[in-house]
């Protein structure tokens, strides 16, 4: 509703049309659009395509999002990563998808295939990284108690003040995360109740702040009582630890992983873009091309690459454990997520749209496929017809293909005899006219 009424949104769909009525359209446009509108493995095609673009539009915007909140990447180390998994990936699976066309000289229902095949393999790739992630960080006050907060609810809301900084008068306006010797991360050093600051070098470039007696980090001491016959230890629990600026590091090992998989999965992806547009361009009639190019393309903006990131980011909204608040009771930017929610829903969206893509792609390997069938069947009869002037006989051959050469615009049938010779015969006569928006099919006998 809310893309229903936005001005700009409309606007840019508006021109899109524009644009393709004006220059791409053919003479009579009523019949062109009347015969894009029913050709069916055309619409499937486009369709898959949608969903495709829409899984690469939304699931790339929120990668470094996802590796930030996930794995505790910095903002900039997480966009170089996307990059340099992405593109690389992107741009192999484009050229290796070319090649195999060529290589291969698939035609109109084996591009089909191809673009099928490609889908399930990244599906499949694809649900993997639902296992790949960490855990969501121990965050004081919301995520786990206060050491001397015993009775913490986890569904209730945040409760940052406890005994512990309760004369503190902290505020929550500013995140300022600060990671405890306790290994809880403190939503600021107030928050941790500390009373001492310095600062010193880490790693040799950055500088960190230490805090020091925080009343409300916890410090196990060990105290060793020594008798005549045994060693006594006893662990005695005080407050009063140190603290340093930034979140606790995760003890999570899987951001290598994660980036092979997703490594895989864009290679996969991208190994279907060339057949999928052999399989746009050959399944509508040549004058009808530029047409058929444009309506995907606003089909694309419209479905895909501006709605896309709006409900991908209004779903992972959902997986906000810690949001910023505004003056004026709104929510701001979200501080913090449920690492394992958010995983979850991110994955799935991309999961069911993947799904849609490989649904799409199916019912157009299946009405080429079906087409074809109807198209040699009737074509059989026609050859073995002695009424039609052919001069083609069943005797004596072992099988025959029955095709359309595109680029020639003519039929043509191969015949292989029982002496292993191959002849071809191409006249018209031998096959029947092509029903419209049907233009390449091949069936072996």
């Amino acid at each position: 509703m809310s893309l229903c009424t936005n001005v700009p949104y409309l606007c840019i769909i508006l021109i899109d049309c524009l644009f393709v009525c004006l220059f791409v359209c053919p003479t009579d446009i009523p019949h062109a659009v009347m015969s894009l509108c029913t050709n069916v493995p055309y619409l499937c095609i486009s369709l898959c395509a949608t969903m495709e673009l829409s899984v690469v539009t939304g699931f790339i915007t929120f990668v470094p999002k996802f590796l930030e909140s996930q794995f505790g990447v910095s903002a900039s180390e997480a966009n170089l990563l996307t990059g340099v998994v992405i593109i690389p990936s992107a741009g192999g699976g484009i050229l290796l998808g070319g090649y195999i066309m060529n290589r291969l000289k698939l035609d109109l229902k084996g591009a089909a295939q191809w673009s099928l095949v490609s889908a399930v393999v990244s599906l499949i790739c694809l649900a993997t990284l639902f296992t790949v992630g960490c855990h969501t960080i121990n965050i004081g006050g919301l995520t786990i108690p206060y050491s001397d907060s015993p009775n913490f609810d986890h569904q209730a809301p945040s409760e940052f003040t406890a005994n512990c900084n309760l004369h503190c008068d902290c505020a929550i306006h500013s995140y300022s995360p600060v990671c405890g010797s306790d290994g809880i991360t403190y939503f600021s050093p107030c928050h941790a109740g500390c009373h001492k600051v310095t600062n010193f070098l880490w790693d040799g470039q950055t500088t960190k702040y230490n805090y020091t007696d925080c009343s409300c980090v916890a410090v196990v001491s060990v105290e060793t009582i020594n008798t005549k016959k045994y060693r006594i230890e006893e662990q005695k629990l005080r407050y009063g630890g140190h603290v340093i600026t930034g979140k606790c590091h995760r003890d999570c090992g899987t951001l290598a992983p994660f980036l092979v998989f997703l490594f895989i999965v864009t290679f996969i992806t991208c190994c279907a873009q060339v057949p999928a547009m052999m399989v746009t361009l050959r399944s509508v009639k040549k004058e009808e091309r530029p047409f058929a190019l444009g309506i995907q393309f606003v089909l694309f903006r419209t479905l895909a690459y501006i709605p896309a990131p709006i409900y991908y980011g209004a779903t992972i909204d959902t997986a906000c454990i810690l949001w910023q608040p505004l003056c004026n009771g709104d929510k701001g930017a979200c501080w913090e997520y449920d690492a394992t929610r958010f995983r979850f829903l991110y994955f799935g969206l991309s999961a069911g749209l993947k799904a849609m893509s490989v649904l799409f792609v199916f019912m157009t390997w299946i009405s080429l496929r079906r087409a074809a069938t109807e198209y040699v069947e009737d074509a059989e009869n026609r050859n073995t017809d002695p009424s039609n002037g052919s001069t083609f006989s069943e005797e004596g051959a072992v099988g025959y293909d029955v095709s359309y050469d595109v680029s020639l615009d003519e039929t043509r049938t191969t015949i292989l005899s029982e002496d292993g010779n191959i002849s071809f015969q191409s006249p018209r006569s031998l096959c029947p006219p092509l029903q419209d928006g049907i233009l390449a099919y091949e069936s072996h006998v």
